[in-house]
């Protein structure tokens, strides 16, 4: 094999790793937003029938999405190069604060009747 078709080779295989790695990348990304989805979608549902258990079930949703949340992190940290993560990383990263202003209005007032729920959120 000739210096012309290692490197072609080369630059082939690294095209075909980056395109796994940009597909992983948008998989988890997915997966991500899925869960916050979940996240808002519950606590819609169960604050909406004043379920008593609103807390325990939201909060347990958002840790579900919070490890989703990570393994982004994580995968993009580790396979990104290039360009500065420090914004990317702080634009990714929810709090429960940003599931209650997902939230309706209507649904927040019902959140802020909750004590567990306003204090989770600094309130």
């Amino acid at each position: 094999m000739n210096k012309t078709s290692m490197l072609e080779r080369a630059s082939q295989e690294e095209t075909k790793m980056n395109t796994e790695q940009e597909l992983q990348s948008l998989a988890l990304n997915n997966a991500k937003h899925e869960a916050f989805q979940i996240v808002t979608d519950l606590a819609i549902k169960l604050l909406t029938e004043e379920d008593p258990e609103a807390f325990e079930q939201i909060s347990t949703a958002f840790k579900e999405y919070k490890v989703r949340e990570e393994a982004e992190v994580e995968h993009t940290l580790k396979h990104v190069k290039g360009y500065d993560l420090t914004l990317y990383v702080f634009g990714a990263l929810k709090s429960p604060e940003d599931v209650y202003q997902e939230l309706p209005d209507s649904i927040k007032r019902l959140w802020d009747d909750i004590p567990e729920l306003k204090r989770w959120i600094g309130r």
